[in-house]
């Protein structure tokens, strides 16, 4: 397989073109143009002589110059024709994303599947059919207008469109963006081990996502092995759907796919030390813990959330998260205290500093003072924004920019003065769009400066007992990089 003819592109042809607008109508080109790809674009259309400026050929035949990747969108009683005409101009790689394919178990669908498949062999490399193809930021490829051009170092690949789209989604909204992401769809010849044994090798891809419904035949044991070789040089999240039975009965009607019960996965996960997720949401907690941190020698937190009651619910659910929180040593309460005001200062682990929390060297002192207690492997600042922002914004007392780069400042100082991790958990519970805009950028500022910075006690211990187990697995016990 030639990659380069794919991932960097010097020409691409758009079968099902349109000069129509609407949902889903000439997707692809228009993102393709959007995108602003840098190569030669070929718009083909039977009906049309231009789309969105460019010249609309009646086929690839007729293209005048060499494709190196094609994109076909018409209704499936066309792909066979538009195929012959792809090997007939030797276009190395096509993407089909028409469905009604084998995944649709129809005696028709079948029947159009050997066809296809027979027609394919050995003439030309194929991604699909029944998917949304590649979306390369370096390359100025994209599916969707609104993808961001920007690339990174996350590489992505899905049995799914639909999950391709909005883990892209979930992930670029944050600031972590791809260099590659690729939805298979039924996988008839290149599939999901395919690429995951591309981005093994892929210099810009550091961490790579996978999200899969299941595997059929000896695929499953062809992707262990690639996960079990991978896993030492970049981590493999993991995705798995199909787990019950409507989701596996799902899986088989989506793309065709074998789902296999989840408890062989897990002992998969376990063998191969790939990070097992849940959700895309999870993912991208996973890759910030993975980026922001290089080493996690345990799972003991020493933790700060102002409010008597708060410290002690945050107490209560990061044990049930499997997080361990140390008792406080009595010369680490002592100088907690000395650096707090002692009356409403709780001295314990979590620590609930009262109002010292709004005195700035008080809080970093705090942290200085739970970074040099030995058995703590990392810190934990929970912030409540609804009391901040009421005593702040709300009273006129500071604006909203203000706040932001007041917090973001503080927990860029913590971060630097102290020698362990430190990770920020910062919420609110009020249905407030100013506060949720508010957190909104301090999360992603924070993020910039190197600091995870998660919604919810259960993201943050998630993602830090998958980073402690991920590291554990790879480099021995002290979990160090």
């Amino acid at each position: 397989m030639n990659w380069e003819k794919l991932f960097k592109p010097r020409s691409i042809a758009v079968v099902g073109a349109s000069t129509k607008t609407g949902l889903n109508i000439n997707m692809f080109f228009s993102s393709l143009v959007t995108a602003k790809f840098p190569g030669r674009l070929y718009p083909v259309n039977r009906n049309a002589t231009e789309v969105l400026g460019y010249t609309a050929y009646r086929s690839v035949r007729d293209i005048p110059d060499a494709v190196d990747y094609v994109i076909i969108a018409v209704p499936r009683a066309g792909i066979i024709q538009v195929i012959e005409d792809c090997i007939a101009k030797q276009v190395p790689v096509a993407h089909i994303f028409t469905a009604g394919f084998g995944e649709t178990t129809t005696p028709e669908g079948e029947k159009l599947n050997r066809e296809l498949k027979d027609l394919i062999s050995g003439r030309i490399r194929l991604i699909g059919p029944n998917c949304v193809g590649i979306y390369c930021p370096a390359s100025h490829m994209a599916y969707l207008p609104n993808q961001p051009i920007v690339p990174g170092d996350i590489g992505f690949v899905s049995q799914s469109g639909g999950h391709n789209s909005l883990f892209v989604a979930t992930a670029t909204s944050q600031g972590l963006y791809f260099s590659k992401a690729v939805s298979v769809g039924n996988a008839m010849d290149l599939g999901v081990n395919d690429f995951l044994e591309y981005l093994e090798g892929d210099p810009d891809s550091r961490i790579i996502g996978v999200y899969v419904e299941g595997m059929r035949n000896d695929q499953g044991r062809r992707f262990l092995e690639l996960v079990r070789r991978i896993s030492p040089k970049k981590p493999v999240m993991i995705m798995k759907a199909g787990r019950g039975e409507a989701g596996a009965r799902a899986a088989a009607s989506h793309t065709g796919s074998m789902a296999g019960t989840y408890s062989i996965w897990e002992d998969m996960a376990a063998q191969a030390n790939a990070v097992l997720v849940d959700d895309y949401t999870e993912m991208a907690d996973f890759v910030w813990a993975y980026k922001c941190i290089e080493r996690l020698s345990g799972l003991r937190a020493g933790v700060v959330a102002g409010g008597g009651g708060n410290s002690v619910w945050t107490g209560d659910t990061l044990s049930t998260l499997g997080l361990t929180l140390p008792p406080l040593s009595t010369d680490t309460q002592k100088k907690i205290l000395s650096l707090t005001d002692a009356v409403g200062t709780i001295a314990r682990n979590p620590v609930d500093p009262n109002f010292s929390m709004f005195d700035p060297e008080a809080q970093y002192g705090v942290f200085t003072t739970l970074d040099a207690q030995p058995d703590i492997d990392f810190l934990v600042n929970v912030g409540v924004f609804d009391f901040l922002y009421h005593q702040t914004v709300a009273s006129g007392l500071v604006t909203a920019g203000e706040l932001i780069q007041d917090y973001v400042l503080r927990l860029d100082t913590i971060r630097a003065r102290v020698e362990k991790p430190f990770v920020s958990v910062a919420f609110h519970v009020s249905e407030n769009a100013d506060m949720t805009a508010i957190l909104n950028r301090v999360k992603h500022e924070a993020r910039a400066k190197g600091i995870p910075c998660y919604s919810s006690l259960e993201r943050m211990a998630a993602a830090m007992w998958r980073l402690h187990g991920y590291l554990v697995r790879r480099n021995g016990a002290g979990g160090n990089a």
